[in-house]
């Protein structure tokens, strides 16, 4: 009865080694992937942040220049291609008959 007592005293110590074996690697797995999570949130969000600093300077000096521009008066031309329109050369009694 000793040996069948030892035998599963030793597949009980086995199994429960194979089982703790692979709870650490799952967690050293985990561990690994969350980490270059991090890094490559990190990443992003500092590249986001820069945009945003970038944006936020930029947008007032966009707006200050339009509001200048509008307040001015001053139209914009933009050559658009095309027939341009040409004032009518026919005198103004003649209306080509």
């Amino acid at each position: 009865m000793f040996p069948l007592i030892s035998v599963c005293y030793f597949a009980l110590i086995t199994s429960s080694f194979i089982i703790s074996e692979q709870w650490s690697l799952m967690a050293a797995a985990m561990f690994v992937c969350g980490f270059f999570g991090y890094l490559v949130y990190d990443a992003i969000m500092a590249t986001a942040s820069e945009l945003l600093q970038r944006q936020l300077v930029v947008s007032p000096l966009l707006l200050i220049f339009a509001v200048h521009w509008l307040s001015s008066g001053t139209q914009l031309s933009l050559p658009i291609p095309g027939p341009s329109p040409m004032p009518s050369t026919a005198p103004e009694g003649h209306h080509g008959v």
